[in-house]
């Protein structure tokens, strides 16, 4: 078994050890970000042109060097790079849909002039083996593997419209565990929307989106897809984009669609989560509806401001005695988050040390409606949640390192007895990337300190360390686990744990990149003091390959 679950990554590990030199980045790219959205950098199809494509073997195997750059004040401030080109011949022979990229679709007809058609996707497989998480089925250890096939095909008119559609197929195997539901969604679609460009602004594209999407904001801690998921969540309904020269200015209203957005059941008027054996396509849960204005502004140099509103009205009501459903009513979201990132310089102008401050901060107010005994209290909703992000790196020093320190601090109810819920929702948060990589908790009712350390030993190798303190906010009000599922009993202890991180991602090609993770977790007074949660300390490892094309 375990020779089995190891061969495909062994394989990739071989086929790829002489890779190109790559960026690592924590999370997995979009790959149907074909229109910029507020706050987020120009996104676009980057590919090797027609002519690269079609070069003979012989060219493609010359060798071929970059220049070196010396600085005016010193010999050897420049580094030479030279690489095999039969390097660059294995990249080709695994991005067979390179040449698929940009294809000139006009058919001859002028209203098409301009017109091109993109194909590509991704192929994703990790092995995870872990023990004592808190996650349905108990304290248990669990072996299994998780596979994720997606394709793409985007056609596009100039920036006057296009249509995406993507698909994917999420599988789980030999699991010990109950499935979740963000762990299988077999043969779906999981993005398909057209765009529209209405008209300008700054001299840019205001587009439309209407149909299936992806919802990706900000630092991602409230609007994520949440790629670390098998089966990524997606909405249904209509976005509108207009980057600008000082403002860009994204409005939104949308339904979450698949079993990854934790659908209420339907006996509380909302969808059944899709059967891991069931065929039965994913479609929008129309009791819950998500709306928003994401906007940025850019005005001051080396600043950068967001400012959002968030609207989710839910119809259903939480049954407490059930644990069924989820907090209906509604919830509005208003928060700002301001980040920038000065350098120093050396004398001969290169970066000597990269700084990065972020701080992001915000309330909630609204209705909540919960059922308890089968009477639904209605509560009024005051919470909040701030955070801090000071990160520093070093990039002429050997192995550039990169220490940050991570404060967050997200409310909980101080009396779950009143007429006021204080407790935070994260929405649709990305927990994986921020609150431990071995995803316990989600944001709410949590305080968590971290630092973490990351080093670069070559350019295709990145190691990361990272070490989290968490404790409830309110010891008046629960624990909360990463689904936003109410744990254990309140008034047991405020120490939630602590967790230790080690990740290990290698770029074996530019596109084809292995990453191993080891993660311990020790629990705190409050699972060690509840019965119903307590349990030995967790582990996590995971050995993960994935592979863009």
């Amino acid at each position: 078994m375990v020779g089995r679950r190891l061969a495909i990554p062994v394989v990739l590990l071989v086929m790829g050890w002489a890779g190109v030199p790559g960026t690592v980045s924590a999370a997995s790219p979009d790959l149907d970000d074909s229109v910029q959205k507020a706050g987020e950098p120009d996104a676009g199809i980057v590919t090797l042109s027609n002519s690269e494509m079609v070069a003979p073997a012989s060219a493609a195997c010359a060798p071929s060097c970059g220049p070196k750059e010396a600085c005016a004040a010193q010999q050897g401030c420049g580094d030479a790079t030279c690489d095999s080109g039969c390097d660059g011949l294995l990249d080709r022979l695994l991005t067979p849909a390179d040449g698929l990229k940009n294809i000139p679709v006009d058919f001859g007809l002028e209203i098409l002039e301009g017109s091109t058609l993109s194909y590509g996707g991704q192929l994703r497989l990790r092995l995870m083996d872990e023990a004592d998480r808190i996650r349905p089925g108990g304290p248990a250890r669990s072996a299994y593997e998780l596979w994720r096939w997606r394709n793409w095909l985007d056609f596009r008119v100039r920036d006057v419209a296009g249509i995406y559609i993507e698909m994917i197929d999420a599988s789980q195997f030999g699991e010990e565990v109950p499935v979740t539901p963000i762990d299988v969604n077999r043969w779906d679609i999981q993005n398909f929307y057209l765009d529209v460009s209405l008209l300008k602004r700054d001299n840019k594209p205001v587009t439309l989106r209407m149909g299936r999407m992806t919802l990706d904001y900000g630092s991602y801690r409230f609007l994520s897809a949440l790629d670390w998921a098998n089966t990524r969540r997606n909405f249904e309904g209509f976005q509108l984009m207009s980057p600008g020269d000082t403002w860009d200015i994204d409005g939104f209203i949308a339904q979450p669609v698949n079993t990854a957005m934790f659908w209420n059941p339907a006996a509380l008027g909302g969808e059944s989560p899709v059967s891991r054996f069931s065929d039965r396509a994913d479609r929008a849960d129309h009791t819950r509806t998500l709306s928003g204005l994401y906007t940025v502004y850019k005005g001051i140099e080396n600043h950068l401001f967001d400012l959002y509103w968030l609207w989710l009205e839910t119809d259903n009501a939480f049954d407490a005695a059930t644990g069924a459903g989820s907090v209906g009513g509604d919830r509005h979201t208003f928060a700002i988050r301001w980040r920038t990132d000065p350098k120093i310089y050396d004398e001969c102008g290169q970066v000597r040390m990269a700084w990065h401050f972020e701080a992001e901060g915000g309330f909630q107010v609204g209705e909540d409606n919960r059922t308890i005994g089968g009477v639904t209290a209605r509560r009024d909703v005051q919470a909040g949640f701030f955070t801090t992000t000071i990160n520093v790196a070093f990039p002429q020093v050997m192995w550039k390192p990169k220490l940050q320190f991570m404060y967050w601090w997200g409310s909980g109810d101080d009396d779950p007895t009143d007429n006021v819920d204080q407790t935070l929702s994260t929405l649709w948060s990305f927990a994986h990337f921020y609150w431990g990589i071995i995803d316990h908790f989600n944001g709410q009712n949590l305080s968590n300190i971290s630092l973490q350390c990351n080093l670069k030993p070559t350019d295709k190798l990145t190691l990361v360390t990272q070490m989290h303190w968490f404790d409830l906010s309110s010891n008046s009000d629960v624990l909360y686990n990463v689904a936003g599922v109410p744990i254990g009993t309140a008034g047991t202890g405020g120490e939630a744990g602590e967790e230790l991180d080690l990740i290990a991602t290698y770029a074996l090609r530019k596109n084809l990149k292995i990453q191993l993770g080891y993660s311990w977790f020790w629990y705190g007074s409050y699972v060690t003091n509840n019965p119903g949660l307590n349990r030995p300390d967790a582990r996590q490892f995971y050995l993960q390959t994935v592979w863009n094309y």
